[in-house]
C-alpha cells in the first residue's frame, strides 16, 4: 500500500496542536517534503493557519547534526510569507498582568531551553499585518536574521518596511545578562503601534541603544546607553493641543527594583527644540493676554524654542512608590540672552511635590527701555493637595541703561535681603511673611535732575486682599523720605512723605537765579490713588515751609512760612490754598509780617494764578495788593493801597541833616507789570490829618537859597510848616525812573498868609532803594567791626 508521507506528517502535526495547544487555533494547511537524507529535510512548502492569520514558507530546510541521528542542529529560512491578523492574535493575548516571577529562575531555564534548540537563520520573511477593525494593512521584511545556540546564544535580527530599516537588534545571551545592540525608526514604530493598538509612543526618530538585560529574583535590571536624533517628542494627546518637540542627544538609562532613571550624556546631553507648530501656538496664547506693548513683545520674541539638558543632568522613578526625584540644569539661548534653570534637587510624588530650584536670567535689551537685564534666584517649591508654599532664598535683580522719554538711569539693582515665603491655595496668592529688599538706582536724570544715586529699602507684605507697601528712600546722603503704597483689586493708592527737611538740600538740585539764596526746613505730603482699569490718577500735595531765610542780590529776607495744598484729578491740578508768612523783608525798607494768600490752577497747557489778598506792616503803617490774575503771556495789573505811612520814618530813611516831618499818608498806587518790568502810572499820596514840615540847615537846602535867591522866601518859609494839606502824584518807569509831584497847603507862624508850596522830584526809585540797603549794610559791618 502507497503512504502519502506528507500527508501523514500534516495529520500527524494537526492532532499534536489540536490536543495539546488547542488554544492556539493553529492549523497546517499544507506541507510539501522536497529532499530527505540523514544530513538535512527540505520543504518545498509549508503552510500554517490560525483563523485568518497565515505562514507559508518555501525553501524551508532542516539541518540534522551528523553525530546525532534526527537531531535537528539549524533551521534555514530560504523565503516565507507571513499574513498576520492582528485582531485576531490580541485575542490571544493574556488581558491581566501575571503576578511577577523570579527573573533568574526564569533566565536559567529560558538558556537550558536555547541549549536544546537548533541555530534558526531565516534569509527572507515577508510579513503582511492587516486589521480589519482599524482598516489596516502593513508590510514587514525580516532579512538575514539569526539565533545561534551553539557557542552562546546570539541573536541577530533585522526588520524592514518599505525598503526601509524599522528595527536592528544585535543580543548576546550570556549566563547572568544578556547584552546587545539595539537601532530602531521610532517614527515607523510609533506609525505602525498608533494604527493597531491606539497607543501611540509620541515619540519619533532615531534610536541607537546598546544595552544589557541582567535577571535577578525581584525582576530585571536594565542598563542602556542610548542616543537619539532627528527625534520629535508630540505630546498633543495629552495636551489636547499643538506641543510637539524635536530631540536630539545621548542618556543612560536604568531599571532595577522597579526603579527607572534616565540620565543625560556626559559628552553632550539633550537638545529639546520646540517645533514651529507649537511655538506659532504658544505665541497665539500669549497674544491674547493683555500685558502690555512691551511685555508682550518681549514674550513673544524670547519663546525658549530651544532647551539644552546640561550633561548629567537625572531623573529617577520609583514606580512602587510613585515617586519620581532627580536634579536638572536647563540652559536655552535667547534673542541676544540666556536663561539657565538648576534643579539641585527635586521629588514629586501623588501626595506631595518638593523641588529646589536656581533661575538665571540675562539678555540685551528685553525691551526698549532697558539696555540690559540680569536676574538670579533661588529658593524651594512644595506642592501638596491643600496648598502650594514657593520659598524665595535669594534674588537679584540687575538693570542698565534705563530709558524712558527724558528720564535716564545708568544702573539699577533690586535685592532680596531676607527669604520670604508665598502660599498658592484655592487659585489665590498669599504673602506669609514680609518680604524685604532693597533697590539702588545709580547716575539717575529724572525731569533735569541728576542723582548719583538712589537707594530705597522696602517691605511688601499682604493683609487679607491687600497688598501693601512701605519705603525709606535716602538720595545722594543727604535726601530722606518715606512712602507707603497699596493694592486693593483695582485701585493702587499711597503716599510719599518728605519730613522736616533743609530746603538747601532740594534747592541745590534746581537753576536758581544767580542771585538768589534760600534756606529753611520743608515737608511734603503726596497722597495718590490710581485705577488700573480706567488708569486714572488723582492725588493731593500738602505742605509747609519753616524758619526759612535768604537773600536776593542785596535784599534779604527771614522768618518766612508757607504752606500749601493742592488737588489732581481728571488731569487737572488746584491748589486752593497757597500761603506765605514772612518776618521781615529788607528792600531798603523794612517790611515786616509780609502775608500771601492765593489759589493755582492748570489744566493742559492752560496755568492760572489768582492772587486773593498781600498786605504787611511798612513805616509804622501797612500795605496791600488788591486782587489779581497772573496768567502766561498777560500783562499784570493790580493797585498798591498805602495806610497810615509813616513820614516821620520815611525822612529818617534818607538821614538828611536838618529836615525833619511829621504826619501820615495814605495811597493808591496803579501799576502794571509785562515784560520790560513794573510801572505805576498816576498814584496818588495823600496825607490823613495835619503835621509839621522843618527844613532848617540842610546843606543842600542852604545852597539852594544861595545859587537861587528867588526861591529864599519859599524854602524858608519850610522852617516851620503847619501842613494841613498834602498829596502827591507818583509816576515810575519800568527802569526805576520815579516822578513826583508834591503839593503842600499850610501855615507858617512867622508868615500871615497861607502857604501854597509845589514841588516836583526825579528820582530813580530803584537805585534811591539799592542806596539805603548798602548804607543799612555799610552801618552794621561797621557797629560788628566796632563790637569785635
Amino acid at each position: 500500500m502507497a503512504v502519502n508521507f506528507d500527508h501523514l506528517l500534516r495529520l500527524s502535526a494537526n492532532y499534536y496542536l489540536k490536543h495539546y495547544h488547542s488554544e492556539l487555533k493553529l492549523e497546517v494547511s499544507a506541507l510539501k517534503i522536497e529532499q530527505i537524507n540523514p544530513d538535512f529535510i527540505t520543504f518545498s512548502d509549508l503552510a500554517l493557519t490560525q483563523e485568518k492569520s497565515q505562514l507559508s514558507l518555501s525553501g524551508f530546510q532542516l539541518q540534522l547534526a551528523p553525530e546525532k541521528p534526527y537531531w535537528l542542529s539549524r533551521l534555514i529560512l530560504e523565503k516565507g510569507q507571513l499574513l498576520l491578523d492582528i485582531d485576531s492574535l490580541s485575542q490571544l493575548l493574556p488581558k491581566e498582568k501575571s503576578a511577577g516571577t523570579d527573573s533568574s529562575a526564569f533566565y536559567r531555564q529560558l538558556l537550558s531551553i536555547f541549549a536544546t534548540l537548533p541555530e534558526i537563520r531565516i534569509k527572507a520573511l515577508n510579513t503582511e499585518l492587516f486589521s480589519h477593525q482599524k482598516k489596516a494593512a502593513d508590510k514587514l521584511l525580516l532579512e538575514d536574521s539569526h539565533l545561534t545556540f551553539t557557542a552562546g546564544t546570539k541573536v541577530s535580527m533585522n526588520l524592514k518596511t518599505d525598503q526601509q530599516d524599522l528595527v536592528s537588534l544585535q543580543s548576546d545571551f550570556e549566563p547572568g545578562a544578556v547584552a546587545g545592540k539595539l537601532t530602531a525608526d521610532l517614527g515607523k514604530l510609533n506609525s505602525l503601534v498608533e494604527r493597531y493598538f491606539d497607543q501611540p509612543l509620541m515619540i519619533t526618530g532615531e534610536l541607537s541603544s546598546d544595552f544589557t538585560l541582567v535577571p535577578a529574583a525581584a525582576g530585571w535590571a536594565l542598563t542602556s546607553s542610548n542616543q537619539v536624533s532627528n527625534s520629535r517628542l508630540d505630546l498633543s494627546g495629552v495636551t489636547g493641543e499643538a506641543a510637539s518637540f524635536v530631540v536630539d542627544g545621548d542618556f543612560i538609562l536604568n531599571y532595577r527594583d522597579a526603579a527607572l532613571e534616565m540620565i543625560t550624556g556626559q559628552d553632550t546631553g539633550l537638545r529639546i527644540k520646540a517645533a514651529a507648530d507649537t511655538v506659532k501656538t504658544l505665541k497665539a496664547k500669549l497674544k491674547q493676554q493683555d500685558f502690555g506693548q512691551d511685555i508682550d513683545r518681549l514674550l513673544q520674541e524670547n519663546i525658549p524654542q530651544q532647551v539644552f539638558v546640561s550633561p548629567g543632568s537625572t531623573v529617577a522613578l520609583d514606580i512602587n512608590n510613585q515617586l519620581l526625584s532627580g536634579h536638572l540644569q536647563l540652559y536655552s539661548q535667547l534673542k541676544k540672552g540666556e536663561i539657565t534653570i538648576k534643579l539641585p534637587e527635586f521629588t514629586i510624588a501623588e501626595q506631595k511635590q518638593v523641588i529646589n530650584w536656581q533661575l538665571d536670567y540675562q539678555q540685551q535689551q528685553p525691551i526698549k527701555q532697558l539696555g540690559k537685564v540680569a536676574l538670579s534666584s533661588a529658593g524651594e517649591m512644595s506642592h501638596s493637595p491643600a496648598e502650594t508654599k514657593l520659598t524665595i532664598k535669594a534674588g537679584e535683580i540687575l538693570l542698565t541703561e534705563i530709558r524712558h522719554q527724558e528720564q535716564k538711569v545708568q544702573q539699577g539693582t533690586f535685592a532680596l535681603t531676607k527669604p520670604t515665603l508665598i502660599q498658592l491655595s484655592d487659585g489665590t496668592i498669599q504673602l506669609s511673611d514680609k518680604l524685604f529688599f532693597t533697590s539702588t538706582f545709580e547716575q539717575v536724570e529724572v525731569s533735569q535732575q541728576s542723582f548719583g544715586e538712589i537707594w530705597a529699602e522696602h517691605a511688601v507684605w499682604q493683609a487679607a486682599d491687600n497688598f501693601r507697601a512701605e519705603s525709606v528712600w535716602r538720595l545722594d546722603d543727604s535726601l530722606s523720605l518715606t512712602s507707603e503704597h497699596l493694592v486693593n483689586n483695582n485701585i493702587v493708592k499711597g503716599r510719599a512723605i518728605l519730613d522736616s527737611t533743609p530746603l538747601s538740600e532740594l534747592l541745590g538740585r534746581v537753576e536758581l537765579p544767580e542771585l538768589l539764596t534760600l534756606d529753611g526746613q520743608i515737608s511734603n505730603e503726596l497722597n495718590y490713588e490710581f485705577e488700573l482699569e480706567t488708569r486714572a490718577l488723582s492725588g493731593k500735595v500738602s505742605g509747609q515751609l519753616v524758619n526759612s531765610f535768604g537773600s536776593y542780590d542785596d535784599i534779604a529776607f527771614s522768618d518766612i512760612n508757607a504752606g500749601w495744598s493742592c488737588f489732581w484729578q481728571l488731569a487737572k491740578l488746584s491748589c486752593g490754598q497757597l500761603g506765605l508768612n514772612s518776618g521781615q523783608v529788607n528792600v531798603g525798607v523794612n517790611i515786616a509780617d509780609m502775608q500771601s494768600r492765593g489759589t493755582f490752577s492748570w489744566d493742559k497747557n492752560n496755568w492760572l494764578y489768582h492772587l486773593n489778598s498781600f498786605k504787611g506792616k511798612l513805616l509804622d503803617g501797612g500795605f496791600s495788593i488788591t486782587p489779581l490774575e497772573v496768567a502766561p503771556g498777560q500783562d499784570i495789573s493790580g493797585e498798591l493801597i498805602l495806610e497810615h505811612i509813616s513820614l516821620t520814618e520815611l525822612v529818617a530813611l534818607q538821614q538828611q541833616p536838618g529836615i525833619e516831618m511829621t504826619g501820615f499818608i495814605d495811597g493808591k498806587l496803579p501799576f502794571s507789570y509785562n515784560a520790560d518790568g513794573i510801572s505805576i502810572n498816576q498814584g496818588k499820596l495823600l496825607n490823613q490829618g495835619g503835621g509839621l514840615i522843618k527844613v532848617d540847615g540842610n546843606p543842600a537846602v542852604e545852597e539852594l537859597k544861595q545859587t537861587q535867591p528867588q526861591l529864599k522866601f519859599s524854602l524858608d518859609a519850610l522852617k516851620e510848616l503847619h501842613y494841613q494839606h498834602l498829596d502827591s502824584e507818583v509816576s515810575m518807569m519800568s527802569d526805576g525812573s520815579t516822578l513826583l509831584k508834591v503839593s503842600v497847603q499850610g501855615k507858617n507862624p512867622e508868615l500871615v498868609e497861607p502857604v501854597h508850596f509845589n514841588y516836583q522830584h526825579d528820582e530813580n526809585l530803584f537805585l534811591l532803594l539799592r542806596t539805603l540797603r548798602l548804607a543799612e549794610r555799610l552801618s552794621e559791618n561797621i557797629e560788628k567791626a566796632i563790637n569785635k
